[in-house]
């Protein structure tokens, strides 16, 4: 079978996580239910941690790593209020994904090996609980 040209029709591209207790990533019924008697302010964003984009210059644009970094802050928020005091792992199976970071991220590529020069601005870091020393545990970096 000879491959078709390529055309002016549609792209899709689907995101997702899947997670092994119920596959697709996003609130069941009867959690929804319950989220949806929280607060206003307690809510989360977004319930489901799918995206779905028609790529293309007169679409939805492309693909972007921060389009990725913000869906994984979804993600999180979701995963958390599905299994609270449980630690999620994301493993990504495509290699741009790699790359992508928040915009404040602490990134070595991005910092000045000499005095002077332009320094892009990165969150502050803390020292996480699992630091051999229990003295520095949450504490800034400085």
């Amino acid at each position: 079978m000879p491959l078709w040209k390529k055309g002016q029709g549609w792209a899709i591209h689907v995101s997702d996580f899947i997670i092994e207790q119920t596959g697709h990533l996003a609130l069941s019924e009867v959690q929804l239910q319950n989220h949806n008697k929280l607060p206003q302010d307690q809510q989360l964003r977004t319930t489901d941690a799918q995206q779905i984009i028609y790529p293309g210059k007169n679409h939805d644009g492309f693909w972007t790593n921060d389009k990725l970094v913000e869906q994984v802050k979804h993600a999180i928020a979701i995963f958390e209020y599905m299994f609270p005091n449980a630690i999620a792992e994301f493993i990504f199976d495509q290699s741009s994904a790699h790359g992508a970071f928040a915009k404040d991220a602490l990134n070595a590529k991005e910092m000045n090996i000499w005095p002077g020069g332009k320094q892009c601005a990165m969150h502050d870091t803390y020292i996480p609980w699992d630091n051999p020393n229990p003295e520095l545990w949450g504490k800034l970096q400085v």
